[in-house]
């Protein structure tokens, strides 16, 4: 399903009650693949993977784990919360080379690129987080 991910660990998936407590918490809905890839890839090794659009090059580094390491969805989420970096509606869930965010939109469902030096002009990467796991897909090797 995922051909950017190159080592699993099962163990370190979470359960589905676990990803409700955390929509809860939060109070917004995973779109239905984010869901599956943290209960079934959350700690998962992946290529580092460059998309080509808008004439720039995009780096994903990985998707962020929802629990488990320091570096890890909630974490963020707290932090981001906190100085309030960005509006609640956009939840970061991939990060690129640098240290900079991919976030989806929890009320229209896009992702966005968004730079820490720029967070005024997040750069739009995708309709979905579907379509953005297709992007990953297509450009992984």
């Amino acid at each position: 399903m995922f051909s950017f991910i190159t080592k699993e660990f099962p163990e370190q998936n979470v359960s589905h009650e676990y990803v409700d407590s955390v929509e809860l918490k939060y109070n917004f809905k995973f779109p239905a693949l984010l869901r599956k890839c943290y209960t079934e890839y959350n700690m998962c090794e992946s290529k580092e993977v460059s998309i080509v659009m808008h004439k720039l090059e995009f780096c994903v580094e990985y998707i962020l784990p929802l629990k488990f390491g320091t570096d890890n969805l909630e974490n963020i989420l707290d932090i981001f919360n906190k100085k309030a970096y960005f509006p609640h509606h956009l939840i970061p869930f991939a990060k690129d080379v640098d240290g900079d965010y991919y976030h989806w939109d929890v009320n229209t469902g896009r992702v966005y690129y968004v730079s820490m030096g720029n967070i005024d002009n997040p750069i739009p990467i995708a309709r979905s987080v579907d379509e953005f796991f297709e992007l990953l897909n297509i450009y992984c090797d």
